[in-house]
């Protein structure tokens, strides 16, 4: 989405609903860590009932991205469990040292909320910390901020955690892709041979390659995600 439109007047729809991620006359911005939908329609704000609804054809995907989110995170807080259950008296815990400097929330996981048909919750401003830090996380294990199943925890190598930590990071930018529907902002056209290094990694000159060295069609942009996340 273009930078103009999320820059006009317009206000976005109150409250911003499921819904209207996956209708064709949603505009979507996540410009300045800021999440707001427009409705091309010009509705002050839209529910279940929504005479204008129409299906963008991403709303099954929307659905399926947001199940391997919740599955990942599950599978994730129990392996880490299992490897690192100490994690709470850690010295340098990651959720109240400066490695993080306040509760990571930003527009993919508000999206991944309202998926989920949870409240984002309310940070106050000025916190130096994660506030649901208490003796352990004290989010739902499905419900955490991308950020925490991304980072590597300098103590700790283990290749499962690491793998679920790419999973995550490319499910997020692929929920961004399909909710903004700017496919080749999010997913990025990378060319072998303009590249020598995709090359060395034995991806093919003539074909579209995204970020994560995933063959795609920028005419047909969620073909492949849809088998991706059947």
């Amino acid at each position: 989405m273009s930078s103009s439109r999320s820059g006009s007047r317009r206000k976005s729809l109150l409250p911003a609903v499921k819904l209207c991620l996956s209708c064709s006359y949603a505009e979507t911005s996540v410009d300045r860590g800021q999440l707001r939908i427009f409705c091309g329609k010009n509705h002050a704000r839209a529910d279940k009932d929504c005479a204008d609804y129409d299906d963008a054809g991403t709303a099954d995907l929307l659905e399926a991205i947001k199940e391997r989110i919740a599955k990942v995170q599950r599978a994730y807080r129990e392996r880490f469990n299992r490897i690192s259950p100490d994690c709470i008296n850690c010295v340098q815990n990651c959720c109240s040292t400066p490695f993080l400097n306040k509760t990571p929330f930003y527009p993919e996981d508000a999206i991944y909320y309202m998926l989920s048909d949870q409240p984002v919750p309310n940070i106050p401003k000025g916190i130096k910390h994660c506030m649901f830090f208490n003796n352990g996380c004290t989010l739902s294990v499905d419900m955490r901020p991308h950020a925490c199943i991304e980072y590597k925890c300098i103590y700790q190598a283990d290749d499962q955690i690491d793998l679920f930590g790419r999973v995550i990071n490319y499910t997020t930018i692929d929920l961004l892709a399909v909710v903004t529907r700017d496919y080749v902002g999010w997913r990025g056209v990378y060319k072998p041979e303009e590249h020598l290094s995709m090359q060395a990694r034995g991806l093919q000159v003539g074909k579209v390659y995204d970020r994560f060295d995933r063959e795609w069609d920028t005419e047909k942009p969620i073909q492949d995600l849809l088998l991706i996340y059947k």
